[in-house]
Formats: C-alpha cells, sequence, structure tokens
C-alpha cells in the first residue's frame, strides 16, 4: 500500500493490528525487509 503526500511523495506502508501505531524508519543501509525479523 502507498500513501502519496501532496508533492507527489509516496511512501510504502503496511498495517497490521490493533491500537496506537508504532513507526519504523528504514534507514539509508536497510530496506523495510529488515523489520520483518
Amino acid at each position: 500500500m502507498f500513501f502519496e503526500s501532496f508533492d507527489g511523495t509516496r511512501l510504502s506502508y503496511e498495517d497490521y493490528g490493533e491500537g496506537e501505531p508504532i513507526v519504523f524508519v528504514a534507514g539509508v543501509m536497510l530496506d523495510a525487509d529488515m523489520w520483518e525479523y
């Protein structure tokens, strides 16, 4: 799933479970797959 901002920037996100959200931001050396573990 993607969120697109007003300037056209697209952010990928995954939604799991219920409750308050927790945001993990992948850095330059890591991709989003890092958070799978």
